[in-house]
């Protein structure tokens, strides 16, 4: 189109073309090369972002572990720490949200594997914002014991997220099931803790299994969770 453009422009002295004929030519040729380009990159050399988004999901997943990695205590270093990586998670899972409005539309795939698809990294999309969100409210508990009780719990959770998120772009992850140890009943704030770890416990085991060749339901309870 530049090019039948810069020959306009330059064969008529910078001047406007009234030619009817040569108009009709010059459109019907950028109408017939914009539909070849469309067959070609549809049919031929097809665009896709199929393989990249479980690399995107893995990215986002990523950041996620390193927000559980961040000590949760009342200080300033680590509370910024924690607000700025959270910000750029919210900004991963919209990009993953929009790569799968993509993928949906790319019909070279086979209808079955790309509903598949779309619906597997839709679901990790979902857990991972659910996790987010509970994992914030275990750090009013977590802060009142300054962190120091349960460091090795946020460490357990942010490992069996990392070892699902590095599966996922060969399609070998797993619903990460989680067992918490159980604390003693003295501690006062504990309880209230325990029990919003279990939840997240409870997200994690929705997590959708990678391996199976369609979805499973959700697991209704972690392993480690309590009835």
């Amino acid at each position: 189109m530049v090019v039948t453009f810069a020959l306009a422009t330059l064969e008529n002295v910078f001047g406007p073309v009234y030619d009817l004929v040569e108009i009709r030519d010059r459109a019907l040729g950028i109408i017939i090369g914009t539909v070849v380009s469309a067959m070609i990159y549809t049919f031929v050399w097809p665009e896709s972002e199929a393989r990249t988004l479980p690399q995107k999901l893995a990215g986002a997943l990523g950041m996620l572990s390193k927000v559980m990695r961040i000590p949760r205590q009342q200080e300033v270093t680590a509370l910024r720490t924690y607000l700025q990586i959270r910000i750029g998670l919210h900004a991963a899972f919209n990009a993953c949200e929009e790569m799968c409005q993509r993928v949906a539309l790319e019909r070279q795939l086979d209808s079955e594997e790309r509903a598949l698809l779309i619906e597997r990294s839709q679901t990790v999309i979902r857990q991972g914002r659910d996790i987010l969100h509970a994992w914030d409210a275990t750090w009013n508990s977590a802060q009142a014991l300054d962190n120091a009780l349960q460091p090795d719990r946020a460490g357990q959770f942010a490992d069996a997220l990392e070892k699902y998120a590095a599966g996922l772009a060969t399609a070998l992850s797993r619903s990460p099931q989680i067992t918490l140890e159980e604390t003693p009943a003295s501690q006062a704030i504990l309880p209230t803790l325990l029990k919003q770890e279990q939840h997240v416990c409870q997200l994690f085991a929705r997590l959708p299994d990678w391996t199976a060749p369609a979805l499973t339901p959700a697991t209704e309870q972690a392993q480690g969770a309590t009835q």
